[in-house]
């Protein structure tokens, strides 16, 4: 189920759309929800966590949420960078309906 067709419409805050996906922004949360066949890399991060820090400013304190709502591939190792840049996360997770969506998470 997509963000918007969901209870939580009402409490987004701000909606942040992109060449890769749409994020929706929360008070102590980031909804993705990813374009269907992109390759997510740490390059195509850099337009969303420059977006968070202006809506939430530099003393982020947020948890980031994947919904796998289409079919994308991203760099693990990616994560790496981000992590490495000290960019703050309180936490992660991927929300899949797919089998094959829940296996590539777990990859």
């Amino acid at each position: 189920m997509k963000v918007e067709d969901s209870n939580l419409i009402d409490q987004i805050k701000n909606i942040h759309i992109s060449d890769n996906g749409r994020y929706y922004f929360f008070e102590d949360f980031i909804i993705a929800e990813i374009n269907k066949d992109i390759v997510y890399t740490w390059e195509s991060a850099q337009d969303v966590i420059e977006a968070a820090y202006n809506f939430y400013g530099q003393n982020i304190s947020v948890c980031y949420i994947t919904n796998r709502v289409n079919q994308y591939s991203i760099n693990p190792s990616d994560w790496l960078k981000f992590f490495k840049a000290d960019h703050p996360l309180n936490g992660y997770a991927i929300v899949s309906e797919s089998e094959i969506g829940w296996d590539s998470s777990i990859l």
